[in-house]
């Protein structure tokens, strides 16, 4: 039997786009200053982190859109190993539920289920399927098809706060608007320092603002259309949030604008192209050029741009320095309507954080 490393934690990553949820899980870490995704075979949708103390994993539980849940390892082993390590965690004599991951199918499944319940109550402990006192999850392990892996529930990640805070709730809305889990998402990917300002320069209804907020960064707003800027504050002041500064301008105007204020980490936005809002007649990549052009003033050598496109790349070169990653499909709007994650980070973002290396136990995606 393999026993885990003390700090080791299994995040479980919802399944709706797990190549987005990784990648979000591992911008959060870099946040964070602290863990990294550990490079050994796992079984989706569960990531082992290294590195992460019990504050991080409660952070990363409040602060993730694409996740379910953080557990501890208990052990690793064959089938009689986890009743062993089950008859032990039993003797402590609290309630469990106690689930199996369903690559385990069929009548195995099952048989293993009630071996290793059966092997739960015999050590002291009760199965209560409603309101357990701890939760226990049996999940395929690393050493091959005969392993597998004990895990325990240590955080579980609100969701619900998402669907109070879903369009139709909102006071202004446009026909195409940005949820609050994607708008969090792309806060997270910016990678943004904790306590870093935000600026979003397409504010449109404010969900990237409150999302951003709500994770406890200052934020700053602009829209060259004052009907738009006017319903973010609308929304914005109804999830009782203020931004530091909001104005009506486009964005060739913000450097002279900002000049002055506290320096913005990251730039998140999910720009016009002409679908559901206006570009005012202006062509997206022409709009795209001019956004690219101040970028480097906006947010400096160290920040970052997060920009959610109905295309997976712009199609232009990143700005002198700067490297751009397309980051794959976020959502499928309607048939003719995707939206793509494209993320830009400065010359210098790797060193604002010191521990970019140690967040990527595992390659980037390509």
């Amino acid at each position: 039997m393999r026993t885990p490393a003390p700090s080791l934690c299994w995040v479980e990553l919802s399944g709706e786009n797990p190549r987005l949820a990784r990648e979000e899980l591992r911008s959060v870490l870099r946040s964070l200053g602290e863990g990294a995704l550990a490079p050994e075979p796992f079984p989706e949708p569960f990531v082992p982190v290294s590195g992460t103390s019990e504050t991080t994993q409660r952070e990363l539980a409040r602060r993730l859109a694409h996740a379910r849940a953080l557990y501890r390892p208990l052990g690793e082993g064959g089938p009689a190993d986890i009743a062993r390590l089950l008859g032990r965690e039993g003797s402590q004599g609290a309630t469990a539920r106690l689930r199996v991951a369903r690559d385990e199918e069929g009548n195995r499944r099952e048989a293993c289920l009630r071996a290793w319940g059966d092997a739960y109550r015999t050590g002291g402990g009760r199965i209560d399927l409603t309101e357990p006192e701890r939760v226990f999850r049996v999940v395929p392990g690393t050493q091959g098809p005969a392993s597998y892996l004990l895990l325990e529930q240590v955080e579980v990640v609100d969701r619900t706060g998402f669907h109070a805070r879903r369009p139709s709730q909102q006071t202004f809305r446009q026909p195409v608007t940005l949820s609050p889990r994607l708008a969090r998402t792309l806060v997270n990917l910016s990678e943004s320092p904790l306590g870093g300002t935000v600026l979003d320069p397409f504010c449109g209804t404010g969900a990237i603002p409150r999302e951003a907020r709500l994770l406890g960064h200052p934020v700053v707003v602009s829209d060259r259309s004052a009907k738009m800027l006017r319903g973010t504050l609308q929304n914005l002041a109804a999830a009782g949030i203020s931004p530091e500064t909001a104005w009506v301008a486009d964005v060739s105007e913000l450097p002279g604008l900002l000049e002055g204020l506290p320096r913005v980490s990251a730039l998140v936005t999910d720009p016009p192209y002409g679908r559901a809002s206006s570009t005012g007649g202006e062509g997206l990549t022409e709009l795209l050029a001019r956004l690219y052009a101040v970028l480097p003033a906006v947010v400096g050598a160290e920040g970052t741009g997060v920009l959610l496109l109905p295309h997976p790349d712009p199609g232009l070169p990143p700005p002198t320095g700067w490297r751009g990653e397309a980051l794959g499909l976020a959502e499928r709007v309607h048939g003719s309507l995707s939206r793509y994650v494209y993320r830009l980070t400065g010359p210098d973002h790797a060193s604002r954080e010191g521990t970019r290396a140690a967040a990527d136990g595992e390659p980037p995606l390509t």
